[in-house]
């Protein structure tokens, strides 16, 4: 199974999401990048493809926010 890692980071004062070295956004906020992310990284875990999200904070530290088939998160649509 292929697998995708969606990290939400603060870039020039914005908030993005990095995937596979391209970044996209920027998004209004953390919270707005974070709810995309898990939406796309959901959608690929429907179609065998293993998803993860995590979130840098300000000390670049990394933590794992969601992972696909391990965490419930009801997306507003």
């Amino acid at each position: 199974m292929a697998h995708e890692k969606y990290l939400i980071l603060r870039h020039d004062d914005e908030w993005k999401i990095r995937l596979n070295g391209r970044l996209y956004g920027p998004y209004e906020g953390r919270d707005a990048a974070l709810e995309a992310a898990i939406e796309v990284a959901h959608a690929m875990g429907e179609i065998g493809i293993q998803a993860q999200v995590a979130v840098e904070d300000a000390g670049s530290n990394v933590m794992t926010a969601w992972t696909y088939d391990q965490d419930f998160t009801t997306l507003a649509r």
